[in-house]
């Protein structure tokens, strides 16, 4: 069907001759055939996309050669150059290549910029960086950055995880440091830019499902059926251009530029954005090839889903600019097999490495000191680059204008805990609120730090902290110097409060398939109906499994359409609940919310009430207490 609607286009000549199927054909490197089923007979079918520029081509190169113009000096068999326009007037000139032709190659640009695989997630000690996986003298390909993706994402080993982020980091530093390290380094850690500067995409699922309908070609209730199906919207695109090819070769995605459509995308504003951010998106689609448009998506949608924290990034960095310094000669013995010596050398091999492992733990341990203080990957890589892991502290300081990472509290259960780990020192304790904060000098002697009460219950964070006197800050260290006690954590104090499930969302990643997140809601008495009250999810893999069952068309208690007796006003889920059952559910705090409808109107004009950070604790009564029970008192 393609190649019928591509050949009416063409002259008759040439129509006829992509009728018969000679034309080539452009395909993805990663491309793979659809098989559907008939008869028990598997079919593979494989859509030809016909490049009708080049069909163009090969036929201007059948034609003869254009008459040569006789000029001064030449002879009569020497060729000119097409893109040269001479007069008879014009002296001859000798026009010497940059490039010897005879050594150049077609770029192919349907080839796997990767030349090779490497393995990855092998031990960095016995790694060899030589040769380069790319064209050294080209940049990273975006496909090295997937395939370091797709090795993290097919083990859960954090050892495994971390030699394939030291290595992949590693060849960076040797081929690529200045254009591709950093970038790589976003990338990575699932974001832009530092998090402070505020750099966000804005893409919505609308402009990534717009974009991959555009690329593939496929209906929106395909697409829609494929998510319900997949869940995750990087699978979904991998499933709908897996089997499409492009009218035209075009270059290899390099990880750099990747990077830098991304940063383009968050910086668009204006009535036209919109669409700028999905022309962008659907250029990099085409571009992309097999597993890039999975992880590529992914990316877009901010959910790698691959298990590589900033921790283990910040590791894996440590590692790779100490065995492979920017500038500077590596230790030695890299690269060498590990485990084929005996004897006496085994045992020399084996204390280097411990020697090795040691320093590696310490050049760990200073990148994460640079970054808690200084959190931004820019300025760390400038400096180390610069002047190698020997000046990356000097280089990079506590700076004006860049917030260093908090120190973390130490949750407690109970105040007698609090006295018991601080026992005789001296604290001060603090009410931990968002807004406005002032000093109060109190008789005792003790400094009592409080806000000012705010209309927004959601700005009135009760944390209680103690810290004992005297104690240093350390940046995003949990130790007993800054405890916290919260009150829904507090061993014998809260309220839980009984809501009932009335509906839930298609599950994405790992949850797909399974119902997730879950609207939660209580009986209104007021309006005789129910009202939507939060979401709750991060409930354990048996009762996932346990509610697909209890909640599904089969079972009779799911419909696509809300019941008669249930009002949610904004939080609309695409599948609806037969309220029939109660959950004990704990929050941090009772919000104010404009979507809720639970008490509306009640505590604070046209808002109604929520949930902070629900959690599950079980079903109420073993489920035996109706669900029109579930109703919150002028106390509540």
């Amino acid at each position: 069907m393609l190649k019928r609607a591509s050949a009416s286009l063409l002259s008759p000549k040439k129509a006829k001759k992509a009728r018969t199927g000679s034309q080539p054909t452009i395909r993805s490197f990663f491309a793979s055939s659809l098989t559907t089923k008939h008869d028990n007979t598997e079919v593979g079918s494989q859509v030809d996309v016909i490049d009708l520029c080049l069909s163009d081509e090969h036929e201007d190169e059948k034609k003869p050669a254009s008459s040569t113009v006789p000029t001064k000096g030449r002879p009569e068999n020497a060729e000119l150059n097409p893109r040269l326009s001479l007069s008879t007037n014009d002296a001859p000139r000798e026009i010497k290549p940059s490039i010897d032709p005879l050594n150049c190659k077609p770029l192919d640009l349907n080839a796997n910029p990767l030349l090779f695989a490497p393995n990855l997630s092998v031990d960095p000690l016995g790694f060899p960086l030589s040769p380069c996986p790319w064209d050294a003298n080209s940049p990273a390909p975006y496909a090295f950055l997937t395939h370091t993706l797709v090795t993290i994402s097919s083990t859960r080993s954090r050892t495994s995880i971390t030699n394939t982020l030291v290595n992949t980091l590693r060849l960076l530093i040797r081929y690529d440091a200045h254009r591709s390290l950093l970038p790589a380094l976003y990338l990575l850690s699932n974001s832009l830019a530092p998090s402070y500067e505020g750099v966000e995409l804005n893409i919505g699922p609308s402009t990534i499902n717009k974009a991959i309908q555009s690329v593939s070609g496929i209906s929106l209730v395909t697409l829609r059926s494929m998510f319900h199906k997949l869940g995750d919207p990087g699978d979904v695109a991998f499933a709908a251009k897996s089997s499409i090819g492009t009218l035209r070769p075009v270059p290899p995605l390099q990880l750099a530029s990747v990077h830098a459509s991304l940063l383009t995308i968050s910086s668009l504003k204006g009535e036209a954005s919109a669409k700028n951010r999905q022309s962008i998106i659907e250029r990099l689609l085409v571009a992309a090839k097999g597993e890039e448009v999975r992880y590529l998506v992914r990316m877009l949608s901010l959910n790698l889903r691959v298990g590589a924290v900033r921790t283990t990034i910040l590791n894996a960095l440590g590692r790779a600019l100490f065995l492979t310094p920017p500038s500077g000669e590596e230790p030695k013995g890299l690269g060498e097999p590990r485990g084929e010596e005996e004897g006496e050398k085994k045992k020399k091999k084996r204390a280097k490495d411990n020697a090795l492992g040691q320093k590696m733990v310490d050049a760990e341990a200073l990148v994460r000191q640079v970054y808690v203080r200084h959190p931004h990957f820019g300025h760390i890589v400038d400096a180390a680059l610069k002047s190698g892991l020997e000046g990356l502290s000097d280089g990079v300081q506590l700076t004006v204008g860049v917030p260093l990472h908090p120190t973390l509290g130490s949750p407690t259960r109970s105040l007698d805990e609090i006295y018991d780990r601080l026992g005789d020192l001296a604290f001060t304790a603090e009410f931990k609120y968002d807004g406005q904060l002032r000093l109060e000098l109190l008789d005792s002697g003790e400094v009592l730090e409080a806000a000012g009460q705010t209309d927004d219950p959601r700005k009135n964070k009760n944390k209680k902290r103690r810290k004992p006197l005297p104690a240093t800050y350390e940046p995003d260290k949990r130790t007993s110097a800054w405890l916290k006690l919260k009150k829904d954590y507090v061993d014998g104090l809260g309220d839980s409060l009984d809501l009932v499930p009335i509906g839930g969302w298609h599950g994405i990643g790992r949850k797909a398939g399974w119902w997730s997140p879950i609207l939660l809601g209580l009986w209104d008495p007021r309006a005789g109906e129910f009202v939507g009250v939060c979401k709750c999810m991060n409930f354990s893999d048996a009762f996932y499994k346990a509610l697909n069952e209890r909640y599904s068309e089969e079972a009779g208690t799911c419909s696509m359409t809300p019941y008669a007796d249930v009002n949610t006003s904004g939080l609309i889920p695409p599948t609806w609940f037969k309220p029939s059952e109660v959950w004990e559910i704990k929050a941090a705090d009772i919000t104010l919310s404009p979507i809720s409808q639970a008490s509306k109107g009640l505590v604070a004009g046209d808002r109604g009430l929520s949930l902070r950070f629900p959690r599950f604790i079980r079903p109420t009564c073993g489920g035996s207490k109706k669900a029109k029970e579930a109703e919150w008192t002028k106390e509540t």
